[in-house]
């Protein structure tokens, strides 16, 4: 044989590592992806729980009434200036509170 072609051992090897390198990314990858971005999701809500909670004891130390805090933790993005009627009706809620 010359040296410009590939034996025939060369070329099955590489089908194999071919082969099993789409039989991982077709069949392992996607579920090693969804374990990995659950895992990114569980530690966002963690996240934003403690944030809350640091929130909560801050107002608690400003001397926000419970219903207050309630009022401050459900407001949402909805309550933007591109915010339906419903939400102009909400009282403003302001940081200097007392």
């Amino acid at each position: 044989m010359s040296s410009d072609t590939m034996s025939s051992d060369t070329i099955i090897a590489i089908a194999g590592i071919l082969g099993g390198v789409a039989f991982f990314a077709i069949i392992c990858a996607p579920d090693i992806l969804k374990s990995w971005h659950g895992s990114k999701i569980e530690t966002s809500k963690a996240e934003t729980a403690a944030a809350n909670a640091a929130l909560k004891r801050e107002m608690v130390a400003q001397g926000f009434s419970p219903d207050e805090i309630v009022r401050v933790m459900n407001a949402g993005p909805e309550t933007g200036a591109d915010a339906g009627p419903e939400a102009a009706e909400k009282a403003p809620v302001t940081a200097d509170h007392r």
